[in-house]
């Protein structure tokens, strides 16, 4: 039972370096493209109804039959002034009356309140030559949809290409963040590697800790380049990439190592009467 008292700190080392690959692997399986479809599908079944689905489909058709009457009739009083003739006919030339060639449910959101509930959909249209994305907003009253928000876009690829991970047309911030994302990840598993086979360390657990978790979080967004600072969050696991789904982007996410800096600093001032020995 003692021996297995004395290894439990390598498989803290362990629970962190697998920690930290699975929220990489995580996003490589949900960007795959047959294993991610079907877990994103399952997924979205479970928070969405057909009902949910049919409704913000219906305003997209309306917008792309140019029927402005029932259209602006549909929107929520609160936002029904936005939506004048020359708004609507801006949207409808992005969605073209065309038929797509496929229609993608790209995101899905859903809040609850006492007495309504708010939907977000984003659709993904494909055409021949590009694709749309189109936002609808809307919120359940009593049984009946009223629409709270439409935004749409044109993109020159699909949202699975302008959201890959690659280094095309990336900022020197971003370079720089992947290396310190790299560099941090490295030295907080070395360190933590270090602790745990240090001998006779008092509070090795406490150690363990400070070490595998970041104080404050620096996140990325891969595809547009922005960034975010939550100094009070804790990061766990300290640095990784990860991506939320097949049309999400990649965000690279990394904590200050905190508990590894000061882990070495103690320990050089440990070692300093040691090495003032040697050299007198």
């Amino acid at each position: 039972m003692q021996r297995l008292y004395d290894r439990l700190p390598l498989f803290v080392v362990a629970i962190f370096l697998i920690t930290c690959a699975g929220a990489a692997l995580y996003g490589l399986l949900a960007r795959a493209s047959s294993f991610s479809m079907g877990f994103y599908n399952a997924a979205l079944s479970k928070i969405s109804s057909p009902e949910d689905l049919a409704v913000g489909g219906q305003y997209v058709q309306l917008v792309r039959t140019r029927a402005f009457d029932a259209f602006r009739t549909a929107a929520d009083p609160s936002i029904r002034g936005s939506f004048n003739r020359e708004v609507f006919e801006r949207m409808a030339s992005i969605l073209t009356d065309r038929q797509p060639q496929q229609i993608s449910v790209a995101g899905f959101n859903k809040y609850w309140n006492s007495d309504e509930t708010d939907c977000d959909v984003i659709y993904q249209l494909r055409y021949p030559h590009w694709w749309t994305v189109v936002e609808v907003a809307f919120r359940w009253q009593r049984g009946t949809p009223n629409l709270t928000g439409f935004h749409l876009q044109r993109l020159q690829q699909s949202l699975q290409e302008s959201n890959a991970f690659n280094a095309a047309g990336k900022d020197m911030r971003r370079y720089l963040a992947l290396f310190a994302a790299a560099a941090v990840w490295a030295f907080s598993a070395v360190t933590l590697l270090v602790c745990a086979v240090t001998p006779g360390l008092k509070r090795k657990w406490l150690w363990l800790i400070a070490i595998a978790a970041g104080v404050g979080e620096y996140s990325v967004n891969w595809t547009s380049g922005v960034h975010a600072i939550s100094p009070l969050s804790v990061a766990i696991p300290i640095a990784g990439v990860t991506s939320a789904g097949p049309y999400s982007p990649w965000m690279l996410f990394m904590g200050f190592p905190l508990g590894a800096v000061v882990f070495w600093v103690r320990r050089l001032q440990a070692a300093a009467p040691q090495l003032e020995a040697l050299q007198t």
